[in-house]
């Protein structure tokens, strides 16, 4: 599931343009920086069965992380919603539901982002800036979309592969040892069961997994912030990021 950002001979071709391309058509992918920190994030949430017991485990780590929700669980659990923020945690949205919107007609693109951000913002009463799509899938023209919506649009530099059903310890030490600092890490406080993951969802403890890889963070004496929290006062690395999603 590794994005490939652009191919190597069009990057070859487009260097000379690629920064500027970048920073105008890149989605945020890490910061420069050789602070000990790194930006953890969770995707397919909010979950009853999950999430209450990995915030209990990211205050004991004193960790921050930012939680993509899919605005129809969100819509179904608001209190799960607003508990991320008042434990002092970052919300995006992960999509109004997790189908990929490149597949979508730009209409419904743009009035699933929309509506995900506008019920987003109802139920916890703030802005909601940062998004990330289902899949990490998106186009140019979704991804234009989105940020005609005002958000950004976040990938990542590791993911753990906690949509499989692998032992925790495997688990934790795949997302750990592929990051430096700077990097964004990509967690599952649920994983969300559709047409294109139909396979039930992992069943080992969500919240030992968080607790193993802030364990592992910490020996690498590396802390945990949120996306916004990373950001603050570093050099954001963007990438092209334009991908199917499989």
């Amino acid at each position: 599931m590794k994005p490939i950002s652009v191919m190597k001979p069009v990057r070859r071709l487009a260097r000379p343009v690629l920064p500027l391309a970048e920073s105008i058509f890149g989605s945020i992918k890490s910061v420069s920086t050789t602070d000990p920190v790194i930006a953890l994030t969770f995707d397919d949430g909010p979950s009853p069965e999950h999430l209450p017991a990995i915030l209990d485990v990211l205050d004991r780590h004193r960790a921050r992380a930012t939680f993509f929700l899919i605005a129809h669980r969100a819509r179904s659990h608001p209190d799960l919603a607003r508990e991320i923020a008042a434990r002092g945690h970052e919300v995006g949205l992960h999509g109004l539901d997790h189908l990929p919107l490149r597949l979508l007609t730009s209409r419904e693109v743009r009035r699933r982002v929309w509506q995900g951000r506008r019920e987003l913002e109802r139920i916890l009463d703030s802005p909601v800036t940062l998004f990330r799509p289902p899949f990490g899938g998106q186009s140019l023209r979704t991804y234009l979309i989105t940020r005609s919506a005002g958000m950004q649009v976040v990938g990542w530099t590791a993911m753990a592969g906690d949509w499989l059903e692998l032992p925790i310890d495997e688990i934790a030490a795949k997302g750990v040892d592929a990051l430096d600092p700077g990097g964004i890490l990509v967690l599952h406080d649920y994983v969300e069961v559709d047409v294109r993951n139909p396979a039930p969802p992992p069943s080992f403890d969500r919240a030992a997994m968080v607790d193993q890889v802030l364990t592992r963070l910490a020996e690498r004496g590396l802390r945990a912030e949120s996306v916004s929290g990373l950001m603050a006062g570093r050099v954001v690395r963007r990438t092209l990021w334009f991908w199917d999603g499989d």
